[in-house]
């Protein structure tokens, strides 16, 4: 498992917010989502493939469909994502 400082954005927000973690892997939709796409397991980690050549861990699709499905607005993630790289 990596380390804090290896977690993508979307790990660190959804630890940070368990509620909606929980939510969105409850979902039978979003189960569907990522049985939709073939995964992979690297270093202990799994890895979605999308297109052949994209891979996002299963944090970053699970917070992509939050946004898409409106759990989560697109503001509040780039709010968040400013705060933690200073930009």
């Amino acid at each position: 498992m990596p380390g804090e400082d290896e977690l993508s954005f979307a790990a660190r927000y959804l630890r940070a917010h368990p509620e909606l973690r929980a939510r969105i892997l409850a979902s039978s939709e979003f189960q569907d989502e990522l049985r939709r796409h073939p995964r992979m397991t690297i270093d202990g980690e799994e890895i979605v493939i999308f297109g052949g050549d994209q891979q996002k861990d299963v944090d970053q699709v699970a917070l992509d469909w939050a946004v898409e499905q409106g759990l989560v607005g697109r503001d509040e993630i780039d709010r968040a994502r400013a705060a933690t790289t200073g930009r």
